[in-house]
Formats: structure tokens, C-alpha cells, sequence
């Protein structure tokens, strides 16, 4: 079961090429080698969410709380934190497939509203 873990938030105009730099070498470089792959990252262009939107997906849940937990992880987020504001995030679960009937598949739902701390 893939698990998404999505990121939101805004960069401080004044610490973007910091912010660049920082992504290309130190946060996705170490989400990747977490387990949380693919970070991919969109440009909110309409609406009231946040400027940027970072999509990674991992193998499990387990594989997410354990990259969420590691120390590389923690120093990453800190990090982070000092070239944005707004910061969100979650961690998303299968939950849910409509493919011309109803077919309802619940995992993990023992975790499902377990909220994370990172």
C-alpha cells in the first residue's frame, strides 16, 4: 500500500536561493534516502493554500513513521522552517477506490486518525 506524505508552505521571498539550494541538496536528497520518495513540488498558482505543495510517496505506513522519526528527517524540517512560513503537512492512507461500483478498503485503520508530530 503506497503512503503519500504531502508538505505545504510558503517561501520567504528573501531566502530563495537558499531555499533552492537547500531543497536540491539536503531535503529531498534525505527524504529520498528515508524511504520517501519522489518529492515532487507544485507551485500553487489560484487559491488560498499555501505557494508550494511537496508530494512524496513511501512503500508503508511504518516506512513513513520511521523516516518521520529519524534525526535526519528532524534536522531537515528545522531546517526547512527557517526559508518558509505556513509550514503543513500530512500523511495520506488508500483509503478509498470508485471504479464503476462502490469498493470500500480500509488499512491501517487503527492509524487512520492518529495524527503525527515531525
Amino acid at each position: 500500500m503506497s503512503v503519500k506524505f504531502n508538505e505545504y508552505w510558503n517561501i520567504i521571498p528573501d531566502k530563495i536561493n537558499n531555499y533552492v539550494e537547500f531543497l536540491q541538496q539536503y531535503r529531498i536528497p534525505t527524504l529520498n534516502r528515508l524511504g520517501i520518495n519522489g518529492a515532487e513540488l507544485w507551485n500553487d498558482l489560484i487559491g488560498t493554500s499555501p505557494q508550494i505543495v511537496s508530494e512524496g510517496v513511501s512503500e508503508d505506513l511504518e516506512c513513513v513513521e520511521t523516516a518521520l522519526k529519524h534525526e535526519d528527517c528532524i534536522m531537515s524540517k528545522r531546517k526547512l522552517l527557517n526559508l518558509v512560513t505556513d509550514y503543513k503537512s500530512k500523511v495520506l492512507i488508500f483509503f478509498l477506490t470508485i471504479a464503476g461500483k462502490k469498493e470500500y478498503v480500509f488499512q491501517s485503520l487503527d492509524r487512520l486518525f492518529q495524527k503525527y508530530e515531525h
